[in-house]
């Protein structure tokens, strides 16, 4: 599996790090995981043509992780250079995203120039993307209004965990398991908790419980905490802990 860290940053504008929105590849697909703002252009810039995206699978709905879906789509829709079906999913609220998105940006979304597959998830669950890939998700607890997922990749034996946002709780336990790689939100630290949201001691703590081998941080909300919040979860992690920069790519074979 090749990982490809799109944006890192968090919600506040940040020329260094876009909004969230990461690309795996495995099984010979290109997915998605969240479309923060100016994803297409991270897209392109990454050698990755938006138009051979399997899927985009959105951990949740606040603005920092899907601003720049409607773009990303409009584009496929104008230039007409997709054929294959693009699969977009979510958990609990995809379908007024959807019809919210619609309202602002047109109907040309309800029936684009290529065939788009909106599926809302009830968590927990599974997708099988041919027989060589498998992507579970689970619920994870971030906001009280907004459902949140995480999701757990499998394939050639080896495992991709993604946080998505979350505090710690029984759903990432679940899904980070023995992951070669843990994708998670970098948070806040431990003297400036934000709710909603893990600390470096609770994701150093869950990656040691799990017997996850390395921890690559992403969704850093502020360039000050980087440093800070990397070396916290090294101090306390029995493995490799790298703090992502855009564009990065990362490999679990």
């Amino acid at each position: 599996m090749k990982i490809v860290t799109l944006g890192t940053g968090g919600c506040f504008p940040n020329p260094r790090r876009a909004a969230p929105a990461t690309a795996v590849q495995a099984a010979d697909r290109w997915i998605l995981i969240d479309a923060g703002e100016n994803v297409g252009p991270r897209l392109v810039e990454s050698g990755i043509p938006p138009e051979e995206l399997a899927a985009v699978l959105l951990t949740h709905y606040h603005a920092d992780h899907t601003a720049g879906l409607a773009p990303l789509l409009f584009g496929l829709h104008v230039e007409r250079r997709r054929t294959a079906t693009l699969m977009i999913g979510g958990g609990p609220g995809l379908g007024r995203l959807r019809q919210g998105l619609a309202q602002a940006f047109g109907d040309w979304l309800l029936n684009p120039a290529f065939p788009l597959q909106w599926t809302e998830y009830d968590p927990p669950g599974e997708l099988a993307f041919g027989s060589e890939l498998t992507v579970r998700y689970e619920e994870v607890v971030h906001a009280e209004s907004h459902h949140c997922l995480g999701y757990r990749f499998a394939s050639a034996g080896k495992v991709l965990a993604v946080s998505g946002d979350t505090i710690a709780c029984d759903g990432l336990r679940r899904l980070i398991q023995q992951a070669d790689l843990l994708l998670c939100e970098a948070g806040y630290p431990d003297d400036e908790p934000v709710a909603g949201h893990l600390t470096p001691v609770q994701i150093a703590a869950l990656a040691n419980g799990a017997g996850v081998k390395k921890i690559v941080l992403t969704h850093f909300a502020a360039d000050r905490l980087t440093e800070r919040l990397t070396a916290a979860v090294q101090a306390d992690f029995a493995g490799e802990v790298r703090a992502a920069r855009d564009g990065e790519v990362f490999v679990v074979d």
